[in-house]
């Protein structure tokens, strides 16, 4: 299983066709907020412009569909639940592209806000 962000995927997603051809059964959950969410909250802290680190809304479940993936999007807990018999026993490479939202920052982005305050404050 690998667990990534959307825009590190970008920069990787070449390895979609050597997983496929492989017939690799890896289960890839693309955590896709349409940004470089650690970046996006970091600019933000800041007070800079965010806007070279949010990006257009991808279709990666289609994109690797198109590699010979079984892909689906997730847009809720019930759509991960629904999958629970297919991911339990994969018989090949499955994405699945779940959607979040960009405005919640991951917990560690406290600990950023923290030292800021500390050494700017």
């Amino acid at each position: 299983m690998l667990v990534v962000g959307d825009g590190g995927f970008l920069m990787t997603m070449s390895e979609l066709e050597t997983a496929s051809r492989e017939d690799i059964p890896l289960i890839i959950v693309l955590m896709n907020d349409c940004a470089d969410g650690a970046e996006l909250h970091f600019l933000a802290l800041r007070k800079l412009p965010i806007g070279k680190a949010v990006f257009p809304d991808v279709e990666f479940a289609a994109v690797a569909e198109a590699f010979g993936f079984q892909a689906h999007t997730i847009r809720s807990l019930d759509d991960l639940r629904a999958l629970g018999p297919v991911l339990g026993k994969p018989d090949g490479p499955i994405l699945l592209d779940c959607k979040i939202n960009a405005d919640i920052a991951a917990p560690f982005m406290g600990e950023f806000a923290e030292f800021e305050a500390r050494t700017h404050g």
